[in-house]
């Protein structure tokens, strides 16, 4: 993102041209088919049952890697690449789509203490669906799809995708 100053050969300024013209879609999508699988899996799925165990460790793993795959779907959603995880939730609070939303409510859910179990699940939940209504604006998935669990989102995602070999890879690998 910094000027530059000297290039004289054009090289580097080439580079980062092609760089800044983002992924291409069929990657863009499988990124997006396998951040649905991790979200559901971590925070709509995982983070409860740990916590109904009394797992209060693996709950908090599950809880942030929630928090990272959310804030990870919305920079592709917004087409920008997700930055080193300092700098991540100062950019997303300024990412046009979902941005300043989903930074507030990732506040709120690492400020929440442990046993705010319920509040959690609400934020969690509320992020998700966001999600979803944001892949149904974009096309990226049916608008007719229903369902609430991002999981059942990731394959339609993947079905997407142009490239045979990229399209039948599992959603749920990374």
């Amino acid at each position: 993102n910094g000027k530059v100053f000297v290039d004289n050969l054009g090289e580097f300024t080439e580079i980062r041209k092609k760089i800044s013209e983002y992924f291409p879609e069929d990657i863009r999508l499988n990124k997006i088919a396998t951040r649905c699988m991790k979200i559901a899996q971590s925070g709509q799925y995982n983070f409860s049952r740990c916590m109904k165990r009394n797992e209060i460790v693996a709950a908090r793993l599950a809880e942030t890697e929630f928090i990272n795959e959310a804030i990870h779907i919305i920079f592709l959603l917004n087409k920008k690449y997700k930055l080193f995880y300092k700098w991540m939730p100062r950019t997303l609070k300024n990412l046009k789509i979902l941005g300043e939303k989903t930074y507030f409510l990732i506040e709120e859910l690492v400020k929440l203490p442990t046993g705010a179990v319920n509040r959690k699940f609400q934020i969690i939940e509320e992020i998700s669906a966001d999600v979803i209504l944001e892949m149904k604006n974009q096309n990226i998935v049916p608008r007719q799809l229903t369902s609430d669990f991002l999981q059942d989102y990731g394959p339609f995602v993947q079905h997407k995708i142009e490239d045979e070999k990229l399209r039948n890879w599992n959603p749920a690998m990374d």
